[in-house]
């Protein structure tokens, strides 16, 4: 049996030059050349079912642009941002981190849902004065973390505005 003729054909990115060594007919194997300019030799049946229709930088491009949510985990000052805004769930959320966990999500203190999405949190800290040499503060440190009770201090400032009372920290927020 004689494979189908696909050069000159176009399968996605990919336009089939000629034919390449195979052991089989039913195999055939087809050296293409893709939209990138990369040439890979791929089997005809797996192009002909739609399976294959780039080199693989389709793939790549596909999942880069799925991954990508705010480009802001890179380096500098974006990725510092990004900490904050994790380290400020974490310390919300995260039962593993005991003594942190203690002193925020057991005595009730919760990240506001709209900052669930990093790109609010993102632009409501450009709007409201974020630098790079500053740290977030709640105002009410009994507070949580949400837009009216937060504000950019230089860090120098954090220990102004603490629990005055170590028993607080433990003490769910709705108790006092």
């Amino acid at each position: 049996m004689l494979a189908h003729n696909l050069r000159d054909r176009v399968f996605g990115r990919l336009t089939v030059l000629d034919r390449a060594p195979s052991m089989s007919p039913k195999n055939a194997m087809w050296r293409c050349r893709c939209e990138c300019g990369n040439e890979v030799v791929v089997r005809g049946l797996r192009m002909l079912a739609g399976k294959t229709r780039s080199c693989g930088c389709l793939e790549r491009e596909v999942r880069d642009k799925r991954n990508f949510r705010h480009g802001d985990c890179k380096r500098g000052d974006k990725a510092r941002l990004h900490n904050i805004w994790n380290q400020m769930r974490q310390r919300c959320r995260d039962t593993t981190g005991k003594k942190r966990y203690q002193a925020y999500g057991v005595s009730g203190v919760k990240v506001c849902a709209e900052w669930d999405d990093y790109t609010v949190f993102r632009d409501w800290a450009v709007a409201n004065g974020y630098r790079e040499n500053l740290t977030i503060e709640r105002k009410d440190p009994f507070g949580n973390y949400e837009p009216g009770n937060c504000a950019w201090i230089p860090m120098v400032e954090q220990p102004l505005n603490t629990r005055k009372h170590p028993r607080d920290w433990t003490q769910p927020i709705d108790a006092r």
